[in-house]
Formats: C-alpha cells, structure tokens, sequence
C-alpha cells in the first residue's frame, strides 16, 4: 500500500477545522477525506509544536549571585 500525498491547502483546512473547540475530528476526516488516525496525528503534532514554542518563551530562572 502506498502513502497518498496530501495538498498542504487541504491539510491546513483540516488542521483548522480539527483545531476548533467542539471539532468532531470523524465528521472532519469523512468530510476531507483523511482518515482519523491522520487528523489525531497532525493535531497531536501541531499541539506539541505549540506546547514546545510556548516553553521557549518562557522566562529563564536566572540564579541569585
């Protein structure tokens, strides 16, 4: 079985609609075409993104001298 290629622009209107509060992620993978495993992949991974960004910002304890 070979991987099918996924536009980008499609992948984003999925990341969007999966990243909604209330999303139903199987209504979204019928509607796309993607299967639901996939949408929880790129929604776990986009949400580890953000996570891992949000703790780069975050201020460094500096020791007292």
């Amino acid at each position: 079985m070979s991987r099918r290629t996924i536009d980008p622009t499609v992948k984003t209107a999925v990341l969007v609609a999966a990243l909604e509060t209330g999303a139903k992620l199987p209504e979204i993978a019928k509607q796309y075409g993607v299967s639901l495993p996939t949408i929880y992949n790129w929604k776990n991974a986009v949400l580890a993104e953000r996570a891992a960004a949000v703790t780069a910002l975050a201020p460094v304890a500096v020791p007292a001298l």
